[in-house]
């Protein structure tokens, strides 16, 4: 599978796996660098392994536009949201 990818693809799996090693050693050392987030927290929005404070708030604002239970949206999404938000912003 991985013969059969783009170069560009490739790379972009390489990057993902070493931010997810390297952000589990600083978490596992008690060491914390300001600008790496949970890689995990960042996907379920959306967003590549290496956005940082402002790329987050953005994709917040955008998404909870469209899920806020006042604009039609849907409550349970926009509560999941505010939990992903919530524990970025707190690392």
């Amino acid at each position: 599978m991985l013969a059969a990818m783009s170069r560009e693809d490739y790379r972009n799996i390489i990057d993902e796996y070493f931010v997810q090693i390297y952000c589990s050693i600083y978490n596992e050392n008690g060491s914390i660098i300001t600008k790496i987030f949970d890689p995990v927290a960042l996907a379920q929005i959306n967003l590549s392994s290496d956005a940082d404070v402002k790329e987050i708030k953005s994709r917040f604002r955008e998404l909870a536009k469209k899920t806020h239970p006042d604009t039609g949206g849907n409550a349970m999404k926009f509560i999941e949201l505010m939990k992903v938000y919530r524990k970025l912003m707190d690392d």
